[in-house]
Formats: structure tokens, C-alpha cells, sequence
């Protein structure tokens, strides 16, 4: 990343979003690697569908389907522990207060939204093969290893983090995707890949956890199920009358 430094005399600028920090830093620093070295408009196209991408939407829509106990702690636990460290940072930087009210409105509507996980994740898997298919046929075209030639731009830093999410749920094809395939290969053995400390499979910790707690979910399930059902029955006109029972 570029690294010249603001003039003494320049008003100390907070920027919070990563799209928008990654903006900052490329337009705002001269000295260092040039992350959009050439064709700016399509570099950063793209990087404009990689933020298009509703990754909330994915992963709750795919641990519906395959450990509802995953979606019970995102859409719980999970979310609850994001609140609260927000609400610790707002407190901490209370000339950011705004933006935090901001994210803690965001987040809630996003959950309520996705709770109709099948609507939102068919939408956000549309969005997201676009995006893969559009990603292997610039690689086709690319007269390097990256999306847009040899240079690994910003276009780059912003599609690995989102692959390397990607595939700790499965989501990132490379089937049909032989480019693709070879990308991934190539960007995840970067220095700068490894510094990051990345991980694209769930951490064995959070694996060991979800083995007693999915046995406790269908516990609790279970019996919220048969409670359901007792209470049914004692509702008026479904309870079995003492004629009936004698």
C-alpha cells in the first residue's frame, strides 16, 4: 500500500469502511505499490460487484440447509456479541457515535431480512455466480496471473478476501472454472495472503463447539416441539372430553 505521509497541517480524516479505506489510500498516498495501475473504471467495476455481494445472505441461507445450529449463533449468540463491541467502540469513540447507531440499524435489518433466508440467498447466489463467472473470464483474457494483467491491483485484495470467505462455506466454485482454479492457487501462496493470517475453513475451535451444541439444539428443538404440541391439545375444543375419556 502506499505509505506518503499527510502534510503536517492536514485534518487527521476517520474513514470506516473497508471499500472506502481502500479508496482513501489509493487516491490519497503517491509513494508505494500502484494498486490500480491502469484501466481505473474497470478496476474498480469490479470491485463494486465484489462489495455487491450480500455475504450475510449466503451464509445464513447456507447453514439453514446444513447446521441450523451455525445459523441459531449467527443470527443469536453471534450477533448479540457484534452489538455489544460496537456499542464498546461507540463508547470509546463517541465522535463516531452516529456511524455505530448507523451499523447496529444496518445489522438489524439485515438479520430481519434474512430470516427469509431462501429469497435472500437465491438473490445473493445470483449475484455471487455473476460475479465468479465474471472473474474467470477476465482471468481468460488477463495477460498475467491476476484479474487485470500482472499487477495485483485493488481489484485483487478485495476478490481474495471475499474467495477466502467464501470458502469456508463451500461457496467458492471452481467448477467449469479452471481459471479460477489457478487464481486461487496462485494469490493464497502470496506473502502478503500468509502475513494476513487468513483462514478459508472454519476454526477447529468453532468446530469442536458446534458438536455439543448441535446435539443441544436438537435437544431443545425436540422439546419446544413437544411442548408446542401438549399445548395445542389443551386449547379449547382440542381437549378430549371426560365422556370421551371415560
Amino acid at each position: 500500500i502506499k505509505a506518503k505521509k499527510a502534510a503536517r497541517d492536514e485534518k487527521p480524516k476517520v474513514v470506516y469502511d473497508s471499500k472506502k479505506i481502500l479508496n482513501h489510500l489509493e487516491n490519497n498516498f503517491d509513494e508505494g505499490t500502484d494498486l490500480v495501475p491502469r484501466r481505473r473504471g474497470e478496476v474498480w467495476s469490479f470491485v463494486d460487484k465484489v462489495y455487491g455481494v450480500e455475504m450475510a445472505a449466503l451464509f445464513v441461507g447456507y447453514y439453514a440447509k446444513r447446521s441450523p445450529v451455525m445459523l441459531h449463533m449467527m443470527t443469536g449468540p453471534m450477533h448479540d456479541k457484534n452489538l455489544k463491541a460496537i456499542n464498546a467502540y461507540a463508547l470509546k469513540s463517541p465522535e463516531l457515535k452516529n456511524v455505530y447507531e448507523k451499523k447496529k440499524k444496518s445489522m438489524a435489518k439485515k438479520r430481519d431480512m434474512y430470516m427469509d433466508h431462501t429469497k435472500a440467498y437465491n438473490s445473493a447466489k445470483k449475484s455471487l455466480d455473476s460475479l465468479l463467472d465474471k472473474a474467470e473470464q477476465n482471468l481468460n483474457k488477463s495477460d498475467g496471473d491476476f484479474l487485470f494483467g500482472s499487477s495485483y491491483t485493488v481489484a485483487d485484495v478485495a476478490f481474495t478476501v471475499l474467495a477466502c470467505s467464501l470458502r469456508t462455506c463451500d461457496l467458492f466454485s471452481t467448477e467449469n472454472r479452471p481459471n479460477l482454479a489457478k487464481y486461487w492457487s496462485t494469490v493464497s501462496k502470496r506473502p502478503s495472503y500468509k502475513s494476513a493470517d487468513l483462514s478459508d475453513k472454519i476454526p477447529l475451535v468453532m468446530q469442536m463447539m458446534l458438536v455439543p451444541l448441535s446435539m443441544f439444539y436438537k435437544v431443545s428443538t425436540a422439546l419446544e416441539s413437544a411442548k408446542e404440541k401438549f399445548l395445542q391439545k389443551l386449547k379449547p375444543g382440542n381437549a378430549p372430553s371426560m365422556a370421551a375419556e371415560k
